[in-house]
């Protein structure tokens, strides 16, 4: 209950998740979506820094990018608009 009680003091939750429905979704004020570990193409770094190439076993479903470079994309039209 600490973590929702800080989320809701929070002028901005941005939350990105494979999930419909999770408790954190409950506190966002922005939802963007993400891809499924099996669906993502690239690198991952695991918990002793061993830096792993991670190949999609999936396709991502269309239009959906890679959480990163969704989030990015986002951003710059929010806040760098011409």
């Amino acid at each position: 209950m600490k973590v929702k009680a800080a989320l809701a003091e929070c002028p901005v939750v941005i939350v990105s998740e494979i999930y419909q429905h999770t408790d954190t979704l409950d506190c966002a004020t922005i939802k963007l979506p993400a891809l499924a570990w099996s669906e993502t193409d690239g690198t991952v770094t695991n918990s002793k820094r061993h830096i792993s190439r991670q190949r999609a076993l999936y396709s991502p479903p269309a239009g959906l990018k890679p959480t990163g470079k969704s989030f990015v994309k986002r951003l710059t039209h929010w806040f760098y608009r011409s």
